[in-house]
Parts: structure tokens; sequence; C-alpha cells
């Protein structure tokens, strides 16, 4: 299981090096999404894991928000200026938080944006909290 979210983590490391590449962000410095104006976007549909907020931290919880906002197509004002932070348990949760940010800002994603976060909805955030309901890491 580590294996499968150590791999997804490094595909999705790559993918995002290569749009801040596009976007024209480099180095260390992230790319402010929580800036950008949320718009009308197209849901993408997937199943979300019910699970008891008190079990995740506040990455993980703006994770399950940003995530449900994105099935459900409308993503909640609070929602949308809530300031992802930079202190997340890793690197690959804020990179991940940050994605799905910038796709409800995008009135016209790429394909290559609507794969990854396809890619995050359907195989990444069921992985991650059906691990975190059955308590397997901490």
């Amino acid at each position: 299981m580590s294996f499968l979210l150590a791999t997804f983590s490094n595909i999705l490391t790559v993918k995002l090096q290569g749009l801040n590449h596009l976007l024209g962000h480099s180095g260390s410095s992230s790319l402010a999404v929580e800036k950008l104006p949320v718009v009308d976007y197209e849901p993408i549909d997937c199943s979300i894991t019910d699970i008891d907020r008190n079990l995740l931290s506040k990455g993980q919880q703006y994770f399950l928000d940003i995530s449900n906002a994105v099935t459900l197509g409308n993503c909640p004002e609070d929602l949308a200026n809530r300031y992802p932070g930079p202190l997340f348990h890793s690197r690959w949760l804020t990179a991940t938080n940050r994605v799905l940010r910038l796709y409800i800002s995008s009135s016209d994603p790429s394909g290559n944006l609507t794969e990854i976060i396809g890619s995050i909805l359907k195989l990444y955030m069921p992985v991650w909290f059906a691990i975190k309901k059955e308590q397997i890491f901490y």
C-alpha cells in the first residue's frame, strides 16, 4: 500500500513540476492557487469515504473539503478563502490540495489537469482516507 502511495506521489510531483513550469513558476516557489478566484467548473464524479473529521489534521480536513467541492461542482466561500497553509504533514498532501484548488479556479482546465484531478479523486483520495479510517498508519 505504501508503495502505491509513494509511486503516485512521485508521479504527482513530476506532473506538478511540469505544471509550474508551464505557468512560469520555478524553483521552490509555490503556485499561489489560494489567491485565484473560484470559477464555474465541471464536477468530477467519484465517491468520497465517510470519515470522522476528528481523525484528520487540518491539512487532511482541507483535502476532504476540497475533494467534496470538486465532486459536487461548487465550492463554498469559506473553503475558497481558506489558506491551505504550508504546515501539512508532508509535501505531497500540500501539492495535492493545491492542485485541487487550482482545478476549481480553472474555467477551461487542460486535459492533463483534468487527468491529474481524476487520479487524485479516484485513486489517491480513497486509499488515503481508507488508511486513515482504519487507522493503519498514524
